[in-house]
């Protein structure tokens, strides 16, 4: 091989190695800003599911803090039906009293004496 052919070699690999070279960096400062977004990305979706973590451990304090709502106004409305039943007594003994004491013999006839 004579010194042309050795210098055109060199010259045909030197350049190969520049583009090479140019294409491993464009290579890397793609791979930087992938990266770069891909840490974006990971941070946000971490924040979103921190957020939705909170969310969720809230609506759990309002669900819970409904049921007790609920049961309490179950045991209110016992309470009512209790208290209802013991005033019909009352009222079927005062309605009984008046029928007795103005209706003579304890039996509604429609009529009432007076």
């Amino acid at each position: 091989m004579n010194e042309k052919k050795f210098e055109k070699a060199i010259d045909v690999l030197l350049h190969q190695q520049a583009q090479l070279s140019s294409g491993i960096t464009e290579i890397k400062e793609d791979t930087l800003k992938r990266l770069n977004i891909l840490e974006r990305v990971s941070l946000n979706l971490y924040d979103v599911s921190v957020e939705q973590g909170k969310l969720v451990t809230e609506q759990g304090k309002v669900v819970a803090e409904q049921g007790k709502n609920i049961a309490q106004i179950i045991a209110d409305f016992a309470e009512l039906n209790e208290s209802l039943k013991e005033t019909n007594e009352r009222l079927n003994i005062v309605i009984f009293m008046a029928e007795k004491y103005l209706g003579g013999d304890g039996k509604s006839n429609g009529k009432s004496k007076k």
